[in-house]
């Protein structure tokens, strides 16, 4: 059975963010490539609405950035979490792990530590193999 990750939404919406983030660096990039190109051809008043576009994308990205790094960082987080809830069963976390570690016949405390930070490890090399 194929169980889903507790944390996978998160790295997703993380995912996504980062994607929305490059898009807008991409498009400033365009953007000035595209002044330096062509701005001694446009008036005054296209010049100031390309750069006023510039300077919003730009700030676009900077906010992109900053939650970016709060998202993947919450992702972290639960998957730290989740790793200490089933090794010592603790409640660090509100989601739970059902089935998501395969050391259920592994009793509580280091030896389960081990066993779940090797099947972590093997997750996260799928994840950032991408």
């Amino acid at each position: 059975m194929n169980v889903k990750a507790p944390q996978n939404d998160t790295y997703e919406k993380a995912h996504k963010i980062y994607n929305a983030y490059f898009f807008t660096i991409i498009l400033i990039l365009l953007i000035s490539i595209a002044l330096a190109q062509f701005s001694y051809q446009l008036p005054a008043t296209a010049n100031i609405i390309f750069n006023f576009f510039s300077f919003i994308l730009l700030l676009t990205s900077f906010s992109l950035d900053i939650y970016y790094e709060r998202t993947f960082f919450t992702a972290e987080s639960i998957r730290r979490d989740i790793l200490l809830d089933n090794s010592f069963n603790t409640k660090f976390c509100s989601t739970e792990s059902v089935k998501y570690y395969g050391s259920e016949g592994v009793s509580e405390g280091h030896i389960k530590l081990l066993a779940n930070i090797h099947q972590s490890a093997i997750y996260n090399h799928g994840l950032f193999a991408l």
